[in-house]
């Protein structure tokens, strides 16, 4: 009896390690697809000129090929920060933001002002062990942003 009780705190070192290292796993992989994702959506953009109406479509087909999945309680977080979703997009899990800045340099004798677009991809890990340990761990947010771009 000695011996199998001395063996449960090897056990639960064990399982702890377990645990911790598919959860290191999940989110490293979940981070890798939110980025790429984030990455290909700012180019996708980028391809049209930073009018992320036209760009909708070809978003949705990439995140859809991709598998990138991420919950719909992101879209409230989005609204919060500043950021909006895109109308008609099938996916959830990306949100964006239109920044317009002035400059002072003059070009043809008016202002000239840049726009450029901020993205937002969100991940979630669903591992319920670990969403009871570190509740905060199941939501992580990558940024991107495209080149501005001269709008007269």
């Amino acid at each position: 009896m000695k011996e199998s009780m001395g063996l449960v705190p090897t056990l639960s070192i064990i399982i702890f390690a377990v645990v911790l290292l598919s959860g290191y796993l999940a989110f490293t992989l979940n981070y890798s697809k939110a980025y790429k994702a984030n990455s290909k959506i700012v180019n996708i953009i980028q391809k049209h000129k930073n009018d992320v109406n036209s760009s909708v479509k070809e978003i949705d087909e990439y995140l859809e090929s991709i598998n990138y999945v991420a919950s719909t309680e992101y879209t409230s977080k989005c609204s919060s920060d500043g950021y909006e979703t895109a109308n008609g997009s099938r996916v959830q899990g990306w949100c964006y933001k239109i920044i317009s800045t002035e400059n002072d340099e003059k070009e043809k004798g008016s202002n000239i002002v840049r726009k450029y677009v901020k993205v937002r991809t969100y991940m979630s890990i669903d591992l319920p062990l670990l969403n009871k340990i570190l509740p905060n761990l199941n939501i992580s947010k990558v940024d991107g942003a495209t080149k501005s771009t001269i709008i007269y």
